[in-house]
């Protein structure tokens, strides 16, 4: 029979046994689980996927509307910031 091995109530391998009383921190591997779940009062729990990190993209991969749009909005923000600026500043 397959059996996991628990150690700090993680599942750190699976072994192959004749029976669950061989080594101590065995639990049955019929009833799911991997290597890296959590194990708590007979619950198996999924370890927790990390996010994937974003991607970032150059201007090479960017479609030509794309890039039209990345200009635009960047021309935009600048002339907004530079309004910005001289209210601030009390230029009007």
């Amino acid at each position: 029979m397959r059996a996991h091995v628990i150690r700090r109530g993680k599942i750190v391998n699976t072994i192959v046994v004749e029976s669950l009383k061989v080594l101590p921190d065995l639990i049955d591997a019929s009833i799911g689980g991997s290597t890296g779940d959590s194990y708590a009062n007979g619950v198996i729990t999924p370890k927790v996927k990390p996010p994937k990190p974003a991607k970032r993209i150059t201007l090479d991969e960017l479609t030509s509307t794309e890039g039209v749009k990345l200009i635009n909005f960047l021309k935009t923000n600048n002339i907004v910031t530079a309004g910005r600026a001289k209210k601030l500043k009390g230029d009007n």
